[in-house]
């Protein structure tokens, strides 16, 4: 999953459905690996609609856990709620994710 850079937040987006939807910030744990790779995202306040489950998108394998952080994210969800859309911060305190030579 490659997300695109919002230059001007210094914000990746991972576009993950097409559609409209409602926007909202969340708390999400950031996991970022050797190198400021970044392996995933989790919002533990954000069940997955017909689970119990948080949402997490795993974006890459490989690379040991160096750190975890806690970010606000903005997500837009469906009328369902389900994510079409994550957006993190590349940095902030605790954590910075070195993309995109990090997770090549």
């Amino acid at each position: 999953m490659r997300p695109s850079h919002a230059r001007a937040r210094d914000a990746l987006r991972f576009d993950l459905r097409p559609g409209a939807g409602r926007g909202l910030q969340v708390v999400a744990i950031v996991d970022v690996g050797e190198g400021g790779r970044l392996l995933g995202v989790e919002t533990p306040d954000l069940v997955e609609p017909g689970t119990s489950d948080p949402f997490h998108l795993t974006v890459s394998m490989g690379a040991g856990l160096s750190r975890s952080a806690e970010v606000m994210a903005e997500v837009t969800l469906d009328e369902a709620g389900r994510v079409l859309s994550l957006e993190i911060p590349r940095h902030g305190p605790g954590h910075e994710i070195s993309w995109p030579s990090g997770n090549r």
